[in-house]
């Protein structure tokens, strides 16, 4: 799936997507992510969205709690994450 201005790219010696140089998704490298997630950034709001519709897939550890932008972690493999970070990915 091509998205305008998203390039290939890495964070902290990781896999990234980034527009415009800053960072949009990357795998997550502190040790608090469960291993097989991705680290997406949200609004604050989007997140608690997130988090409240389904707290068995999406999850934010302390490291990520307060951090400008808000980030949250879902796991790659869960279809409901793929289909969620798909659509929020396009509508930007």
């Amino acid at each position: 799936m091509a998205l305008p201005e998203v390039e290939e790219s890495t964070a902290y010696g990781a896999p990234a997507l980034k527009v415009r140089g800053k960072l949009l998704a990357c795998v997550p490298t502190h040790r608090s992510a469960e291993p097989g997630s991705l680290v997406v950034r949200v609004g604050f709001e989007d997140r608690a969205e997130l988090l409240s519709a389904a707290p068995d897939v999406y999850y934010v550890t302390d490291h990520y709690l307060n951090t400008p932008p808000c980030w949250f972690a879902c796991p790659v493999y869960h279809p409901m994450s793929c289909e969620t970070c798909s659509a929020w990915l396009t509508s930007l």
